[in-house]
């Protein structure tokens, strides 16, 4: 497949052994560097077993690590620095008998397939070249009796930037944060394991692919193009993604991204901090809705409508343009929960409630329930008439419910009562005024007869 060539081809072009055994400790990958070290080609070692091909690490701390990566889901970093010991795997060619000790620096990585069968990554580093310098260096030192203070500072500095290491990997890949570090173009360099278990995707699935493969395209060019110009202007960005698994699923993340530039003031790298938000922003979202809509019908509730009431009516006077306001209350609903109960009376009003959102609806329009069986409806840029024309509407549908009310004296259904009052240029009164005439001509209807429609 295009894919697995691909990542043979990707992998063979880094300067480090990659290793990938089975549960058997069975070679399944085995890349070229590998091939060059040791003198033998992946065919060669492919189903056998490795420590039966390197038997120098067989029984040592390598060995362990494996173990520790199938059975407990164990990262390690085996170095000769860290740990005071050496562990070359490879004493000489295997093929050619040269000797070629190489000293190494292990990485050990768990990992699963899409069929849970567990593996275990191997990423080697060459640190040969380093180590014959160091020897090198303090074998002149030794000799000389004097240690030379720049030589001194030097490696001390190299220790010191090896202790660092050693914590800052411990810290990396125990965090509960992922870590994601990309190159300036935004292909991903390396991932921790808090990185696999918030996004769902293994090292193997994300090394190498662009930082995009976790998008859901719920975020607009726009976003990005912010993001990435506070990343060159300030160096860093912080702020929220809703990102996609592999199965589709989305999640929320908080996100720290700062850029890593080199001596010479170029960026380099950019390393993303981020923890999953996902349940955080659930319940901010439920206490939201929670505060601002009526728990019963849906509708927003009365203090919503009074903020939005304040805004609106403000922007019609300062605009000049017409704003309605009606009051609808539900006819003999006293009677109809004597009749019914107070269960039924309920999904009355959930249904009057669902109907009086269906034929309000405009971007601009609000409904709410005001209190009890009383909703209320504001109608921006609406005049008199166009506003009766809305609440006829809505009166004619709840009558069409065919909600039965044999208590009534007006209909053998349950019916509304709607008064509406109208604010224009040239009649300028009050927002108390116009609740206060809306409501009056809500009970003039109710006087002259019910299930009808009156303007103040």
């Amino acid at each position: 497949m295009l894919k697995d060539l691909l990542i043979n081809q990707i992998t063979d072009c880094i300067k480090a052994g990659i290793v990938i055994l089975n549960s058997n400790n069975e070679t399944v990958f085995w890349n070229k560097w590998m091939e060059s070290a040791s003198g033998l080609t992946s065919a060669e070692v492919l189903n056998k077993n490795f420590f039966d091909l390197m038997p120098r690490a067989k029984n040592s701390r390598l060995e362990q690590a494996v173990e520790n990566a199938l059975k407990l889901k164990q990262s390690a970093f085996i170095s000769h620095t860290i740990n005071l010991q050496l562990l070359p795997l490879f004493k000489k060619n295997l093929r050619t008998e040269s000797v070629n000790e190489i000293i190494h620096n292990i990485r050990i990585f768990p990992l699963k397939d899409e069929k849970q069968n567990s593996f275990v990554f191997l990423n080697i580093t060459d640190e040969t070249e380093y180590f014959e310098k160091e020897r090198i260096l303090r074998q002149k030192a030794y000799d000389e009796k004097k240690l030379n203070l720049n030589l001194q500072r030097e490696i001390e500095e190299r220790l010191h930037i090896e202790q660092k290491l050693r914590l800052s990997a411990s810290i990396i890949e125990n965090t509960k944060e992922a870590v994601l570090i990309t190159e300036q173009n935004a292909k991903i360099t390396f991932v921790n394991p808090a990185f696999t278990e918030i996004t769902g995707y293994t090292p193997l699935e994300a090394v190498g692919r662009k930082v995009s493969v976790l998008k859901s395209g719920k975020h607009d060019s726009q976003y990005y193009a912010k993001m990435w110009d506070s990343l060159v202007s300030a160096g860093s960005w912080r702020g929220e993604f809703i990102n996609k698994k592999p199965d589709g699923s989305l999640y929320t993340v908080e996100s720290s991204i700062f850029s890593i530039k080199d001596e010479s003031k170029q960026i380099t790298h950019y390393v993303n901090i981020f923890h999953d938000i996902t349940l955080r922003k659930e319940g901010e979202e439920k206490l939201k809705e929670m505060s601002t809509i009526d728990s019963l019908t849906g509708l927003y509730n009365r203090r919503i409508f009074s903020e939005t009431y304040d805004r609106i009516y403000k922007s019609c006077m300062r605009n000049k343009e017409p704003l309605s306001l009606a009051f609808l209350d539900v006819d003999f609903f006293k009677l109809y929960n004597d009749i019914y109960g107070h269960q039924k009376g309920d999904i009355c009003l959930k249904k009057i409630a669902d109907m009086v959102k269906k034929n309000i609806k405009r971007p601009d329009d609000i409904a709410a329930r005001f209190g009890g069986e009383e909703f209320i409806a504001l109608l921006p840029y609406t005049d008199s008439k166009g506003a009766f024309q809305i609440m006829e509407d809505v009166r004619e549908a709840v009558l069409q419910l065919k909600i039965p009310h044999e208590k009534s004296s007006v209909e053998k259904y349950v019916s509304i009562s709607i008064g509406i009052a109208t604010l224009t240029p040239a009649k300028v009164i009050s927002k108390e005024k116009l609740l206060e005439l809306a409501d009056k001509a809500m009970y003039k209807a109710k006087n002259e007869g019910r299930n009808r429609v009156l303007c103040a």
